[in-house]
């Protein structure tokens, strides 16, 4: 039973990492402005790197990474729950580095998911 929810928990977090991430990247670089207004926002620099288009295109690369790595823990949730629950655990925890409070939902289901993953081993 706590297979099935971390499955259910991983891939559903999983998809609302990689929707967040599509988002995120139509919002702020692909142009999408929501009401017809324009939006600012600033990005200090990080590696030396000030380009801020640059900047957002690889953090939503990474949260789109970090949802795929979720779905594919709990595709093997059933299968090898070790590797499901790193799989799960490692970006939830990576995504708060990134987003921080905008990752909580997303992160406490991966958490979960990959705590309840690991606690099924037979």
């Amino acid at each position: 039973m706590q297979r099935k929810a971390g499955k259910v928990l991983g891939i559903t977090g999983g998809l609302l990492a990689i929707i967040a991430g599509a988002s995120m990247y139509a919002v702020t670089v692909g142009g999408l402005r929501i009401g017809g207004g324009a939006m600012l926002y600033g990005v200090s620099s990080v590696f030396g790197i000030s380009n801020p288009e640059l900047v957002m295109s690889v953090f939503c690369f990474l949260i789109i990474v970090f949802g795929a790595m979720g779905i594919a823990g709990g595709i093997y949730a059933e299968k090898n729950h070790q590797l499901a629950g790193i799989l799960m655990i490692i970006p939830a925890i990576a995504g708060f580095a990134l987003l921080s409070v905008m990752w909580a939902p997303i992160g406490a289901m991966l958490i979960m998911g990959g705590v309840l993953t690991l606690r099924s081993g037979k």
